[in-house]
């Protein structure tokens, strides 16, 4: 993409069934179901009038109504951001993506200065006594000076490439459209406060909107728009939801609006189209909130433009990928982390979006679930990569959460057949024992890790068994070097290395004739691995079936033929964050350290396999914050290199 021209870029059953909807065999749905919810006279009359979709600083009444004790957090963390001096960024800030493949620097500069600017107009809003006004004039200028809204990661969508942004080829991406939705919504609630400071900073708000962002849009073919293709990711909705409040905001010219809105339209569509009937986000839970969480917002925004003619929630596809998040929920800040996730989230799933999209689709589970998340764990006043948008919609609808009990999520048995992902816990509405998560797919998928037949295990609500996630992104997180990271890798993730050989990337290395099913005392998953290994590791059949005894154990058998006897030991990977101990039958999981439990845990193993455990040391901040210093693979080796065999491992 380094020229412009080249930026085109169900239901359960009691009886096992196969799982036929497989990811690698997706096409396109043609279901375009926002262009065809409203006819092209009615979004032309509805971009022509003014859009008030929120109270400005002087619509005093709405503002003073949010509850005390939310304005107090929002004033009391722009208290601190004021006493904050901001780091400029530098040339060298720039290039340390390039010589060291640190993004972190760039990054982490640019979201200071965007999560102070969301924090001191919302207080400002709140308080209305011009205490803030300066410094958000301030950190609007910054940003407005900046060489390039976009991360440095990203750069190399502008024609002269990676390192350095070129100011005469601003590129429309994830940040520079994040940057812009919250310039929008400042000048929005504060246009004429910010006159008054200098009538210059509005004039040059909107020579930047349209240099930076509008125009690029409208001009180039980006290839995450989907408009040459079908698959698309969390780019699609992230982009197109902001690009829609700077087009309602910024863009004066209502033919030209209509052009955008068009294309946003086409697009947005295009992400709904490539989503899967079950709402499944194969990206991850911690890419839900870059996601669907996204597209709610470009929907809510569409559904208030055109004053309830363009309304999808009553589709089925869209009820369940908000459903997802619930459906990914573990228990207290975790979450089912497969592919590029963390295992804690706080940020991605702000209690708000979750409520109102339950409001929405008229979904009681989401909606208890978004009150629940606002009475534990509060609003997310200040953390990376805030969104203004969501934030208004959130805080106009707080008093009627806090109204609201909430409820936990804790379903008995969750599934995900289109991306292969299923949940079961051993009591629903309890944290008390197991909890399983269990994921076939392919390895090409958005943000992918080679894992397939991965599984997690928690007991209590805490982690046993675990996925490491996803370290801090540097240079080689999206570059052909992806997979020489450890943690991307199949042998560090809960999966056989069969005949020395790991899984290889791509969608034909995937699982197949995958069958689940569960009753009230069990839950059965199998599927064929064979196919996410290469050719030369062997392999005529790798079945793999987990089989969960709700108040008892799971049992994971791997039973296999080879076409040939094996070059070398067959071994099984298991990750888990307690510190293990080899005893005489198995394993033992000891309880200790911030993964505490009130007992010990045992993994039994058939004779044929023997144990060796290797400490992780953790030094990236990601995996630190998860997990700690340490976490433990335990290697099952299968020191006699046979044909055909079957091994199994029980966690009880």
């Amino acid at each position: 993409m380094a020229k412009k021209n080249m930026r085109k870029i169900f239901v359960i059953l009691l009886l096992a069934v196969p799982v036929v909807t497989l990811a690698q065999q997706r096409r396109a749905e043609q279901r375009n179901l926002i262009n065809s919810s409203i006819t092209d006279q009615d979004l032309r009359l509805a971009l022509d009038k003014t859009w008030t979709p929120f109270p400005t600083i002087h619509e005093r009444a709405a503002w003073n109504n949010i509850p005390e004790k939310y304005k107090e957090q929002y004033i009391r963390a722009a208290e601190q951001y004021a006493n904050k001096k901001y780091e400029p960024i530098y040339l060298t800030d720039w290039l340390a993506y390039t010589r060291i493949g640190n993004r972190s620097i760039v990054d982490k500069k640019q979201n200071e200065r965007r999560t102070a600017l969301s924090v001191f107009v919302l207080a400002e809003c709140m308080e209305n006594q011009g205490r803030f006004i300066d410094r958000i004039a301030d950190i609007v200028w910054m940003i407005l000076e900046e060489s390039s809204w976009s991360t440095v990661a990203h750069l190399n969508i502008q024609n002269k490439g990676i390192g350095l942004p070129d100011v005469t080829d601003p590129v429309v991406e994830l940040f520079a459209a994040e940057t812009a939705q919250i310039l929008a919504w400042t000048y929005y609630l504060l246009g004429d406060r910010l006159d008054a400071v200098s009538p210059l900073i509005n004039q040059r708000l909107f020579q930047e909107i349209q240099r930076r962002i509008l125009k690029p849009y409208m001009s180039c073919m980006y290839g995450y728009l989907g408009l040459d293709r079908e698959q698309v990711n969390n780019w699609d909705p992230w982009i197109n939801s902001n690009m829609l409040t700077c087009a309602m905001i910024f863009e004066p010219d209502n033919m030209q609006r209509y052009y955008l809105v068009k294309k946003i339209i086409a697009s947005a569509d295009k992400f709904i189209n490539w989503y899967t009937p079950d709402g499944g986000c194969d990206e991850g839970p911690a890419y839900w909130g870059r996601a669907g969480r996204m597209l709610f917002y470009l929907l809510l925004q569409f559904q208030q433009i055109t004053e309830g003619k363009m309304n999808i929630f009553h589709e089925s596809i869209i009820e369940n990928m908000g459903l997802y998040i619930a459906k990914a929920y573990i228990s207290g800040n975790y979450y089912v982390n497969f592919a590029d996730a963390t295992a804690r989230l706080v940020s991605e799933v702000d209690p708000g979006a979750i409520y109102l999209w339950g409001k929405k689709t008229e979904n009681l589970l989401m909606q208890d679930f978004g009150c629940f998340l606002l009475r534990e764990e509060g609003l997310n006043v200040d953390f990376n990569l805030p969104h203004m948008g969501l934030s208004l919609y959130q805080l106009f609808a707080l008093n009627e959460m806090s109204e609201k009990q909430g409820k936990e999520p804790l379903l008995l048995d969750a599934s995900l057949p289109d991306i292969q992902v299923f949940m079961a816990r051993s009591h629903e509405n309890s944290r008390d024992g197991f909890y399983l998560a269990m994921k076939g797919g392919h390895n090409d998928e958005s943000h992918n890790h080679n894992d397939v037949g991965n599984f997690i295990v928690y007991y209590d609500g805490k982690p046993l068994i675990i996925d490491a996630g996803r370290a801090v992104y540097n240079a080689k997180t999206f570059s052909d070097e992806r997979y020489s990271l450890w943690h991307t890798q199949s042998s560090y993730h809960n999966c056989p290395e069969i005949n020395g050989y790991m899984q290889m990337a791509g969608a034909q290395y995937a699982a197949s004739d995958v069958k689940y099913r569960h009753t009230a005392k069990q839950v059965l998953l199998s599927m064929e691995l064979g196919k996410a290994y290469p050719e030369e590791a062997g392999i005529e059949t790798w079945e793999r079936s987990l089989r969960f005894l709700r108040n008892e154990s799971i049992t994971v058998e791997d039973k296999f033929r080879m076409n040939r006897k094996p070059d070398t030991e067959n071994m099984i990977m298991l990750l888990t964050c307690l510190k293990p101990q080899i005893c005489n039958d198995g394993i033992l999981l000891e309880s200790s350290g911030r993964h505490r439990f009130d007992r010990n845990f045992k993994i039994a193993l058939s004779n044929n396999l023997e144990a060796r455990i290797e400490p992780l040391v953790l030094t990236d901040a990601n995996f630190m914050e998860n997990w700690g210093d340490t976490i433990y693979r335990i290697v099952l080796v299968a020191p006699r290199l046979l044909e055909s065999d079957t091994y199994k491992i029980t966690i009880k």
